[in-house]
């Protein structure tokens, strides 16, 4: 999260975050602890200075860095969709008709209406059942 707390003028970056993934094969979702992207990073020290001058501790070598990815990828690429696709079918959409910044994966999409099938929350044609 991106929290200012009054007077924080120090962080401490251990480079790394915990991020849930969703597991397609096992139909569950996972928390991993990965290391964080350059733009985190950057965002991460940015939090010592909101208010007034601050540090930023690294705990991490620029040689380490140099691995790090530029930006993290979209939760939208990597996410279970099927709570959305149950959503979207709600409020009377269609998922893979909305403007999308970064549109979801059409495999994902295709595993999220075959979970909501299998779940019998959508028929054959893909309607709710209600």
């Amino acid at each position: 999260s991106s929290l200012t707390i009054p007077g924080v003028r120090v962080v401490l970056d251990s480079g790394y975050h915990k991020k849930v993934s969703f597991d397609a094969k096992t139909g569950l979702h996972r928390l991993h602890k990965k290391r964080i992207s350059i733009s985190s990073a950057t965002q991460r020290a940015g939090r010592a200075a909101r208010e007034v001058a601050g540090n930023c501790y690294r705990f991490w070598s620029l040689e380490e860095e140099r691995d790090f990815s530029e930006a993290d990828v979209p939760d939208i690429v990597q996410a279970d969709l099927s709570q959305l696709l149950l959503f979207c079918k709600a409020w009377g959409e269609d998922l893979e008709n909305l403007p999308f910044l970064d549109p979801p994966n059409r495999s994902h999409i295709w595993e999220a209406k075959e979970l909501l099938t299998n779940l019998q929350c959508l028929d054959e044609k893909g309607n709710l059942t209600y």
